[in-house]
């Protein structure tokens, strides 16, 4: 279901997950990579590597996502550090003086798609596939409490888009996606800010950061939790010689963040 989500009973989700690799790299051919996130420790009977031709490689990190919101967004800011105090408030108000941008916390579904298509090839964030964004577009159109949000400049130019769920006072974020070419004025901590205030105001209680948090609030959420990214790779030559390119330009220590 979507992208990084399966839903099954827990004595049948390594099944579950073992057919979801199966179709999408042996079936139907769309991907060259599958990466998975489990917390199990079976986590290596996922595939039949023997058979397959798959190359696979487990990275174990640990993750912190549910942020507890303040009463008001002052005594949020408030418990946040300096640093993290001064970024929020500093770059929203630049951002606010130089594209004066205007923000939106319900974008409507066939708008949000089209913010999303338009951010995808232009945002510095690994390229997300056209099937994880209908999926999306679908759950705004049929999910109780989904939601989308975004920051427009005045010039109708999209800067930020993010889009999740709320659930029993739980605003969960799914994905976020900021417009590269203004890196500079830290589109990604604007849009925090925005969402935090927006949040409080509406009663919410918690955010849940989807997969893991950012550098910018991930000391500020709880709780540390271990999981296990499975990646799974189909070789290609393609990839083989963007290996062998990076080896020879690159840092040698990079090659360790490399799987082709």
């Amino acid at each position: 279901m979507g992208e990084g989500l399966v839903i099954a009973p827990v004595q049948e989700r390594e099944t579950f997950l073992r057919c979801a690799i199966e179709e999408l790299v042996n079936v139907q051919k769309k991907f060259h990579t599958v990466r998975v996130r489990a917390k199990t420790s079976r986590i290596a009977l996922l595939v039949d590597f023997e058979t397959s031709g798959l190359r696979s490689k487990f990275v174990e990190r640990t993750v912190q996502h549910r942020l507890v919101l303040a009463e008001t967004y002052e005594e949020m800011l408030a418990s946040f550090g300096l640093r993290t105090r001064r970024s929020l408030r500093a770059k929203r108000r630049q951002l606010e003086n130089n594209l004066r941008p205007d923000f939106f916390p319900g974008v409507a579904p066939e708008e949000a798609f089209a913010a999303m298509c338009y951010l995808r090839s232009r945002s510095s964030m690994p390229a997300r596939s056209t099937w994880y964004f209908e999926g999306l577009r679908k759950m705004l159109h049929t999910h109780e409490g989904a939601f989308a949000m975004g920051l427009r400049s005045k010039d109708g130019t999209w800067l930020s888009i993010l889009s999740g769920w709320r659930r029993n006072g739980t605003t969960y974020i799914d994905v976020q996606l900021n417009h590269s070419t203004f890196m500079r004025e830290s589109l990604s901590a604007v849009m925090r800010a925005f969402l935090l205030e927006y949040e409080i105001s509406v009663g919410q209680k918690y955010i849940v950061f989807v997969g893991g948090c950012s550098a910018l609030l991930e000391r500020y959420c709880s709780p540390r939790e271990a999981f296990a990214d499975l990646v799974v790779t189909r070789p290609s030559i393609s990839g083989w010689f963007l290996k062998k390119a990076v080896g020879m330009f690159c840092d040698p220590s990079f090659k360790q963040w490399v799987y082709l």
